[in-house]
């Protein structure tokens, strides 16, 4: 008995609360009601006075003012809600005016100039009683009361035979459930913050090793820098200091080749392979230094590509029967030295190790990607055989012996190298029944448009 009178304690208050909340909701209700029909009582007196003012404005243009004082009087007649309405001139002079004997309680005011162009010709002014509006109010409010009264009751003694009926045993019960869910939901969030708090300590100790290795590999960078700057410099100067011997070895064969008259065809044989010997070195002297340079990046600038090739082609006097043609060659920028170091090998590997006298070498070119043109050199010489095809690239590697043909054995590792370093890539297949085709991809700007030998093919003999 104690529980259920404490309940019905608690249920009275409850009651009481209910009462007094919705009391609070029916007073904000009717406030915003009184609002809402003063405001549109207003508005709706006002677009009256505006239309009372344009039916007045011919009138005053006239200066009939016995129309004025007629058309205010008979309007008042006809709304006897207007307390009072006046016409008054733009120097104060009352043109028209009637007052009703009203109390004067609850009542609006609107006025409205009377305008033509930029001259006032009359300011119209009106009461409005708003008792109508106020006994709505008044019904409204007992409307509400009544109605939330019954509600108040209603639900009030649903609620109270409900909770005396069912009794406490089942909120019991609920309260129990939550509880044993509560604590199983703490339990499970201290496992969780545990695992979180394992997981930072590992995710800690893995950024700590990241940014160890991080130092570490930046000091070594440094120091490959370093070593490799060195290194260029050491290439530098041993090429330096070695062609000076070489071109005193080439000199000293001519000189005895000169001076010593008639020399037996062994000896003119012998200076003449030394001098050919010396010549190879300074080649691969040449060749090494360029290949230890080839790694450097230059600042790109807007490239001819088209021009580019048969500048390179100029240069190279090739035998008057070969055949040159340009295809689909862009206007770029990239880097104008490295690409021209790397045609001009290939173009020149094409001539050089051409069985005939006469052939034909194309250089192509074509975009492939964002930023990236595929550009080939296709020949129609003996070709490179399948299991060649990856030793070429090799540093003094040659298909044909030196006593044949003189040859640094750098061209194609030089190639290799300057696309490599700039992302790209090398390869070799074969054109047709004779020939091969290298080709290599090169970065330049994607929006770069193509040059002059783009569409068309044209060939130079």
């Amino acid at each position: 008995m104690t529980d259920r009178r404490r309940y019905r304690r608690v249920l009275g208050w409850f009651l009481l609360t209910l009462v007094l909340i919705q009391g609070l909701g029916l007073a904000f209700l009717g406030s915003q009601e009184h609002r809402i029909l003063l405001q549109h009582a207003t508005e709706e007196m006002e677009r009256e006075v505006v239309l009372i003012g344009s039916l007045l404005r011919e009138p005053l243009l006239k200066h009939d003012y016995t129309t004025v004082v007629e058309f205010v009087r008979r309007w008042e007649q006809q709304n006897p809600a207007v307390v009072r309405i006046r016409a008054i001139a733009p120097n104060g002079f009352v043109l028209a005016e009637h007052t009703k004997e009203h109390p004067r309680a609850f009542t609006v005011e609107a006025s409205h100039r009377i305008t033509q162009g930029q001259r006032t010709l009359a300011t119209l002014q009106v009461e409005r009683d708003l008792e109508d509006v106020d006994a709505e109010l008044r019904r409204l409010g007992l409307q509400l009361a009544l109605i939330g009264a019954l509600l108040t009751a209603g639900l009030g003694w649903a609620l109270w035979w409900i909770l005396d009926r069912l009794g406490l045993q089942p909120l019991q019960q609920e309260i129990a459930r939550r509880e044993a869910v509560e604590a199983e939901l703490r339990a499970h969030r201290d496992r969780l913050d545990e695992q979180v708090t394992e997981r930072t300590r590992d995710l800690q100790r893995t950024v700590e090793a990241l940014q160890a290795s991080e130092t570490a590999l930046t000091g070594k960078s440094v120091d490959l820098e370093e070593a490799n700057l060195e290194l260029q410099q050491l290439v530098y100067v041993i090429s330096h200091d070695l062609k000076g011997p070489l071109r005193a070895i080439s000199h000293l064969a001519s000189v005895l080749d000169e001076e010593c008259g008639e020399l037996p065809l062994e000896g003119r044989a012998t200076l003449q392979v030394l001098r050919a010997r010396a010549q190879r070195m300074h080649a691969l002297i040449d060749a090494l230094l360029a290949y230890s340079q080839s790694g450097r990046h230059e600042e790109v600038q807007r490239v001819d590509c088209g021009r580019l090739a048969w500048d390179i082609i100029d240069s190279l006097s090739a035998p008057e029967g070969f055949t040159f043609s340009l295809e689909g060659l862009p206007v770029l920028v990239t880097e104008h030295l490295h690409l021209r170091q790397t045609l001009a090998n290939l173009i020149n590997n094409a001539i050089d190790h051409h069985d005939r006298p006469a052939g034909r070498v194309q250089v192509a070119a074509r975009e492939v990607g964002p930023a990236t043109w595929e550009f080939s050199v296709t020949d129609d010489g003996p070709g490179i055989a399948p299991e060649f095809r990856d030793k070429v690239f090799e540093v003094f590697q040659t298909l044909a012996a030196r006593d044949q043909k003189e040859h640094s054995g750098m061209g194609l590792a030089l190639v290799k190298k300057m696309v490599e370093n700039r992302g790209g890539r090398v390869s070799i297949e074969a054109a047709g029944e004779r020939g091969s085709v290298i080709r290599f991809t090169w970065p330049g700007d994607a929006g770069a448009s193509r040059g002059d030998d783009a569409v068309q093919v044209v060939s130079r003999g």
